[in-house]
């Protein structure tokens, strides 16, 4: 498409908006803000005066170059009355496709001297994206290199590319569904009303391109450039599919599309406009935070892991990690929070087992969950080497674990396995087991954090024991689950090529 630089000629037909309420615009300028745009600035709102929010939604559909992008503007203003233009570029069939990529989305984040000049920067911006300027945002005509789309100010924002990420790998419940449909499905955001008039006016037009019976050439390439107008007007996730067969280039595929348009926007209530990752990420009442590889805490849990995992007979990688925030549990760790002796320890288990656990918390013995003995009695189970609690994982492709700040208080200190052990921790004498192993993390290179957290990151080492039941690995067991909150969530890759 040609690239847009300054205002197309506008047509003499305009769209006459009515105002929304100030009550709507009070509550879009806090649940319209890009989440993205606040983990990186921290808590912010959209910029809105007395009529309007200053944040569009802009898509570009090439058919032909098969391109699907979306485009994301907002004026910004934060806690501290700080100005920043936030422009947020997301790949769509990444980002809500099948298999959700980490770096579906591209973000830049321009600071602005004022709130004139934030709203400056915004101009410029959408001018230079649409061809059209803000105020004639809602002409008919206005086909730039990207298109505005109106949404509805009830329409709620989406997850993250990183969240939409560990989402899918929690579950395989993506948005698009696993087999192909003779129609792509529509993102899940309420359009507006001028949009869907819109959207009806283009599916009339591509009628009548088919009444007018052109060349089959002519008609064709009208069709192709009529359709990407309109996937660029109501955004659609076309899966694996090039997006050319999607062309809307017969009758009853636009007859289809107008269905579509029916049942997931007209219809009441706008049920298929649900987002299955996000009804899931919700049912957690859990915060996910993807570290960047340039922070402190992702450079100390890299080391971490590279420190404590011993030569295995496939490779381990690190993938990626996030940063957990789950209230109930740092409620109940309060009680235990001064304790002496914490430590950010391992935790793994299989994958089907983490949406229980992100939703719940770590359970002792939870039911229909597998065991995986008990050589300490029943309690919770970590381990200071990422080899020893990645082997309960139970996969040949992925992985995750959980580095969860665990108050050991005083430990009953133990070489061998010993089931009855748990009747020593009382809570006065010993508040913890420590079964020690043969390979422990050189202690000289422990890391204290700012809370007081112990990580023992040093490289593992050997020390024989003289029982020969002894462990291989330290192992540390509580036996409250208020004596452990989840810190991070780590995300690990196994080479699935076993060597035998």
């Amino acid at each position: 498409m040609k690239k847009a630089g300054k205002e197309r000629k506008p047509s003499a037909t305009t769209v006459v908006k009515s105002k929304p309420k100030r009550s709507q615009l009070a509550a879009a300028t806090t649940h319209h803000v890009d989440p993205a745009a606040t983990a990186h600035l921290g808590p912010a709102v959209v910029h809105a005066d007395k009529t309007t929010l200053y944040s569009a939604r802009l898509h570009r559909v090439d058919i032909n170059a098969d391109e699907n992008c979306e485009l994301l503007l907002q004026v910004l203003r934060t806690a501290n009355g700080s100005y920043f233009l936030w422009e947020r570029t997301t790949h769509v069939e990444r980002h809500y496709g099948h298999d959700v990529a980490l770096d579906a989305s591209a973000a830049k984040c321009a600071v602005a001297a004022n709130v004139d000049d934030a709203l400056h920067k915004f101009q410029a911006a959408f001018l230079a994206k649409t061809g059209i300027t803000w105020r004639n945002r809602f002409l008919h005509d206005a086909r730039g290199d990207y298109t505005f789309v109106d949404v509805d100010l009830g329409s709620p924002q989406h997850l993250t590319s990183e969240v939409r990420h560990i989402m899918a790998l929690l579950d395989e419940c993506n948005f698009r569904p696993r087999t192909p449909t003779p129609t792509p499905l529509p993102l899940p955001v309420l359009l507006s009303k001028h949009t869907l008039d819109r959207a009806i006016a283009l599916l009339d037009e591509m009628r009548g391109v088919l009444a007018a019976a052109p060349s089959r050439t002519r008609q064709r390439s009208s069709l192709v450039l009529l359709s990407s107008h309109f996937y660029a007007l109501v955004p659609h996730c076309f899966g694996p599919e090039p997006i050319g067969q999607h062309v809307l280039d017969t009758h009853s595929r636009i007859d289809a599309m107008a269905e579509v348009l029916t049942t997931h926007f007209l219809g009441k209530p706008k049920a298929g406009l649900s987002d299955p990752l996000h009804a899931q990420f919700r049912a957690l009442r859990c915060d996910l935070q993807l570290l960047s590889f340039a922070s402190p805490a992702r450079k100390l849990i890299q080391t971490y892991f590279d420190n404590t995992k011993v030569p295995l007979k496939f490779p381990l990688t690190l993938r990626c990690v996030y940063k957990v925030d789950k209230q109930i549990e740092s409620d109940r760790f309060q009680a235990f929070a001064t304790l002496h002796n914490r430590k950010l320890l391992w935790h793994g288990s299989a994958l089907n087992n983490w949406p229980s656990i992100l939703r719940s918390g770590l359970k002792i013995a939870p039911p229909n969950v597998r065991t995986n003995g008990q050589s300490f009695g029943v309690g919770l189970y970590f381990s200071d080497s990422v080899s020893r609690s990645v082997g309960y994982c139970h996969s040949n492709k992925v992985g995750l674990l959980a580095l969860c700040e665990v108050a050991l208080g005083t430990s009953y200190v133990t070489a061998a396995s010993d089931a009855s052990v748990k009747s020593r921790v009382d809570g006065v004498a010993y508040d913890s087991v420590h079964g020690c192993g043969s390979f422990l993390p050189d202690s000289g290179f422990d890391h204290v954090m700012p809370d007081g957290v112990t990580v023992p990151m040093g490289k593992l080492a050997r020390r024989d024991f003289a029982t020969e039941n002894g462990l291989e690995y330290n192992e540390y067991i509580v036996y409250n689950t208020a004596q452990m909150r989840m810190r991070y969530l780590v995300v690990v890759d196994f080479d699935d090529t076993r060597v035998p």
